[in-house]
């Protein structure tokens, strides 16, 4: 967890308490590179939290760690609430096979959406306006390189070529199709028109130089660093990074959904989300407060809760 997602997540829990004096939220941080590890064995022990963030599912659903929150999103409204494709990020059948259909296993904490940043003072130099179509921004790219620039900052080392690939199969297919792949949906498949120009895509800008000599051997936090020092024009990254990159270098950097062939942008939308344990002491608290982290009325902060990974318990 940041710091700045902490002081948010702690704000909320104190807003909850003044609201309700009689519940205190407390929280337990485990680091990011242990805490998906050791989450089935925080759920299935019998000091489970009442809240704890998903990365994702897992085999959380199929080993029975949660509990289902149909009911708590009929009572709350949060089908209203929050965009469907947001909440069918969570849902998955019983087994844990089918994912995005089936009952509700966690609801969302933070919104967040990759698209591609782009800086603002290497485009004006060479007089780039923020690409609206697909041909805007393949010119774009040819005239970055052409400048000596790095057309697409990219840092490959865990696979983030993927916001590439992802981004033009949903400009070229549609987001419902492919939703219907990443969710594993009988019949669907990624050899389709989409990623097939994904494929020649990625392979093409490798050919052309487009991308940074070593992008495979860099980590995505490492080439948000190097865009931020004003290497690269273009970077497909999520909202998460936003307050770094404009912390590192304000003002200077623009943000965009990636243009699609026929003009229509394309933003890869995703979340995180609390999940209720199913040997959790007070659910009916917990849901308590997850409905209440998303209200209309947040505590003061400029940050959002989307990377926390802190279980969370009530008392």
């Amino acid at each position: 967890m940041s710091s700045e997602n902490s002081g948010t997540t702690k704000a909320l829990a104190e807003a909850f308490h003044a609201k309700h004096p009689n519940v205190t939220v407390d929280f337990q941080y485990t680091g990011p590179d242990d805490y998906d590890k050791s989450l089935n064995l925080k759920l299935s022990s019998d000091r489970a939290p009442d809240l704890a963030l998903l990365n994702k599912l897992g085999t959380t659903v199929k080993a029975n760690l949660v509990r289902s929150l149909d009911d708590y999103a009929q009572a709350y409204g949060w089908g209203a609430k929050y965009p469907s494709t947001e909440l069918d990020q969570w849902r998955a059948s019983d087994d844990g096979k089918q994912l995005g259909a089936g009952h509700l296993w966690a609801a969302p904490a933070g919104f967040s959406v990759v698209g591609v940043y782009y800086n603002k003072e290497i485009a004006a130099q060479l007089g780039i306006q923020p690409p609206s179509t697909r041909a805007e921004f393949d010119a774009a790219l040819a005239k970055a390189k052409a400048a000596g620039e790095v057309p697409v900052q990219l840092g490959n080392l865990q696979g983030h070529s993927s916001f590439i690939v992802q981004s033009i199969v949903d400009a070229t297919d549609g987001a419902a199709r492919a939703g219907d792949w990443v969710n594993g949906r009988a019949g669907a498949t990624i050899k389709t028109a989409g990623g097939s120009a994904a494929a020649a895509t990625l392979t093409d800008w490798a050919k052309k130089g487009y991308l940074p000599e070593g992008a495979n051997g860099t980590d995505l936090p490492g080439a948000v660093a190097e865009f931020a020092k004003g290497h690269g024009l273009f970077l497909f990254d999520g909202s998460w990074d936003a307050q770094k990159i404009d912390k590192a270098a304000p003002g200077k950097t623009g943000f965009l959904t990636f243009p699609g062939q026929s003009g229509k942008a394309t933003g890869i939308g995703t979340s995180v989300a609390y999940a209720i344990p199913a040997k959790a002491k007070n659910p009916d608290l917990a849901a308590a407060f997850l409905d209440f982290m998303n209200t209309p009325r947040p505590p003061r902060s400029s940050s959002t809760p989307d990377s926390s990974r802190s279980p969370t318990r009530t008392r």
